[in-house]
């Protein structure tokens, strides 16, 4: 037997969030919290690659077409239409480029806010504002007693009177292949997690407006000006310091007494060590929003005189709040990218596709009868009667891809695509053919074309026909009811609606793909650094995995053959391999919540239709990682995977300390996330099962390896 052994070394970085729990806040508060951490559909589609990999350890394959590739030197700046498996969520809006499409062209870092934003500060000197963000704030962290309950219970009670902001936001960045995160130590240092050896400069400047003021009662809060990455070459990558290349949010039904939040910052120039350059620019488009449906209820079960300082008093009946909660977000598009030698444009308009039905704002504009107050922004478009909201909303406005034009400078090339889509108000924006402009093989023009799996049948945006992880699942919600838990449970039945089936090429062949609902056997305890549980038989999870990929150089079913298949086991008919990410709990009873003095307490129950447990993931943003994966060839030779996971050592950690020992206690915890669904070990076989090359990796972690973080 020819039998060849490697053994590989990588650095990956393991940086985990080490935090205590400070102040106890009601779930369906915290929730609100964190929709506020909202992105443009097109940030939310590249963010998807770097948060579930595309990899046989997600059931994620690897589609993607190259349009071009610039010529540098000493880096690699492809622009690629890719099209993601995992992005197909029935209640969050298409991108640009149609339903699970991506244009990888440049790169964009973007945030997730934890407390309040770490620039926070006003212009005035009002201390309640005044550089209580954590980038001014981070020293108080510095400190031996930071994980001591008493010193968290003095910072409990000062937060009563300040905006002292003790968590690092988290900021992921997307660009040219390289993906990771950085946050900020509480010695004011960058920290970066990533396979890449990336490091991260800021100028110091918070001095970041939106180009345009608009109508509010809050002064706008300055914001991060940009962020420069370089890497292990000396390739420096410029994000933001331009106006028109950082989106901004605010709460979508609170504009008028909210101020305007930095979200993302676009990749506005390339400075490679060869002394070449890449300028990238954008243009704001009209307004879009992002919304999330939440019903929650919160009801007092006893209490314990007095409650303390800053207690609320609630009654014992149930108090219930239902509605639509989100964000307005000002969004950009790429325009342009330039180099030396040739200039790239984007053509946009208007995509004329499905919208938000107005009856998901009507209840909302019901109760709040001054309209404006709420919808200061979308009110000052002209809009000038309260009976005319629905003409408000309709200014929210998607754009789509049209064209992609490549010119270079002596005028030698012209090239570029032209985007076309089915398109209508009644389903969501398809991409049906990517057609080359400037390439012809023989007077035929060449097309790419695509079909899908009965996209008709998603569900209107915000029908709440959603599972536990957010994909179709045909269920929906009717209020507060004891089987809920099972009306969010993954449906099979709907798994695969949307999935992308073929792609046919311009030589007339095609490629087609066979998806199939993910499973799981082992699940995580409540407590996700205590291990995992086997479960009773495999059990659904939400999304799809891909199954078979066939392909046919014809164009003819009968010349179809076999490219891959997959069995996402360590046999081909044994159990499945998945590991879920963590449970889901919408209902919380007798809940003890923890006051500022001494023994007093109060117990409450806590019901929210969006988990109370929302960090149930596996590897970032995938339901399911699978640690054993085998995949079978044309040829009948097959290779197995073996990857990290958290059955077989990563798990999560612990948090440091607490001062309650509620909900709390399950939704904390360090996040290892970066340390799982890496390769592990990768055996070939021969179509006879011959074992014919083993291949093992190891992995460095770095030195650095904690961030603090106060919750």
């Amino acid at each position: 037997m020819n039998l060849t052994s490697t053994a590989i070394k990588r650095l990956a970085m393991s940086l985990l969030l080490l935090f205590v729990i400070g102040i106890s806040t009601l779930m369906s508060q915290t929730y609100y919290d964190r929709i506020t951490n909202v992105q443009t559909p097109n940030v939310a589609n590249l963010g998807v690659y770097g948060e579930i990999p595309v990899s046989p350890y997600t059931g994620t394959p690897e589609v993607s077409i190259p349009l071009y590739e610039l010529n540098l030197k000493g880096l690699n700046f492809p622009i690629t239409l890719s099209h993601h498996s995992g992005s197909i969520k029935p209640e969050q809006h298409v991108g640009w480029v149609g339903l699970g499409w991506t244009l990888n062209a440049g790169g964009v870092i973007y945030r997730t806010i934890n407390g309040n934003i770490d620039e926070l500060s006003t212009t005035s000197t009002d201390p309640y504002f005044y550089k209580q963000g954590y980038y001014f704030k981070h020293g108080l962290l510095d400190t031996d007693k930071w994980n001591n309950k008493e010193y968290l219970l003095e910072m409990a009670k000062e937060d009563q009177s300040s905006h002292k902001d003790r968590a690092p936001d988290e900021f992921s960045f997307n660009f040219l292949g390289i993906s990771g995160k950085f946050y900020l130590s509480e010695k004011g240092k960058w920290v970066v997690q990533s396979n890449r050896p990336i490091k991260v400069e800021f100028n110091g400047k918070i001095n970041a407006y939106p180009e345009v003021q608009l109508s509010t009662t809050n002064d706008q809060i300055p914001t991060f000006s940009g962020f420069t990455l370089i890497d292990e070459k000396g390739n420096r990558f410029l994000f933001g310091y331009e106006r028109q290349s950082i989106e901004y949010a605010k709460p979508f039904f609170d504009q008028g007494k909210t101020a305007w939040t930095a979200t993302s910052w676009y990749l506005t120039h390339v400075y490679l060590a060869s002394g070449e350059s890449v300028k990238l620019e954008y243009r704001r488009g009209p307004y879009i929003n992002q919304l999330i449906y939440n019903y929650s209820a919160v009801m007092l079960q006893s209490k314990e005189a007095p409650w303390g300082k800053g207690g609320k008093e609630l009654v014992r009946t149930p108090e219930w709040s239902e509605g639509i909660f989100g964000a307005l977000i000002a969004p950009l598009y790429l325009r342009s990218i330039t180099t030396a030698n040739e200039t790239i444009r984007f053509g946009l308009s208007v995509a004329k596709d499905l919208q938000t039905p107005t009856d998901v704002y009507k209840a909302y504009f019901d109760v709040h009868k001054n309209w404006k107050e709420f919808a200061t922004c979308l009110a000052t478009m002209g809009v000038t009667s309260a009976k005319q909201h629905p003409i408000c909303f309709g200014l929210l406005k998607w754009m789509k891809l049209d064209s992609l034009t490549i010119t270079s400078h002596d005028k030698s090339t012209h090239m570029g695509y032209k985007f076309l889509y089915e398109e209508n108000r009644q389903s969501r924006l398809l991409l049906r053919t990517l057609k080359a402009i400037g390439k012809r093989t023989k007077d035929v023009e060449l097309s790419y074309h695509f079909d899908y799996n009965r996209p008709e049948e998603l569900p209107a945006y915000y029908s709440q026909k959603t599972d536990h992880w957010g994909y179709y699942n045909g269920r929906a919600f009717l209020g507060i009811a004891l089987n809920y838990h099972i009306i969010k449970e993954a449906n099979p039945a709907y798994a695969t609606i949307g999935q992308l089936t073929r792609i046919t090429y311009p030589t007339g062949g095609y490629t087609r793909f066979v998806f199939e609902p993910h499973t799981y056997a082992k699940n995580l305890n409540l407590l996700r650094w205590e291990g995992c549980y086997n479960e009773g038989s495999d059990k659904y999870a939400g999304g799809a995995r891909i199954k078979e990929i066939v392909s046919s150089s014809t164009g003819k079913s009968e010349d179809e053959f076999l490219l891959h298949r997959y069995y996402y086991s360590k046999t081909r008919t044994g159990r499945s391999s998945g590991v879920c990410g963590g449970q889901f709990r919408y209902y919380y009873g007798n809940y003890k919540v923890w006051g500022y003095e001494s023994g007093t307490w109060r117990t409450i129950s806590v019901f929210s239709s969006c988990s109370v447990l929302p960090a149930s993931n596996n590897s970032q943003g995938a339901s399911v990682g699978y640690t054993d994966v085998i995949e079978e060839n044309a040829d009948g030779s097959y290779q197995r995977y073996h990857y990290s996971n958290f059955d077989n050592g990563h798990l999560d950690e612990s948090f440091e300390c607490t001062i309650q020992n509620g909900m709390e206690t399950r939704e904390q915890y360090a996040f290892k996330g970066q340390e799982r669904g890496l390769l592990l070990r990768k055996q070939s076989y021969d179509s006879m099962g011959r074992l014919k090359n083993v291949e093992t990796l190891d992995y460095e972690k770095s030195k650095q390896r904690t961030i603090m973080y106060v919750q």
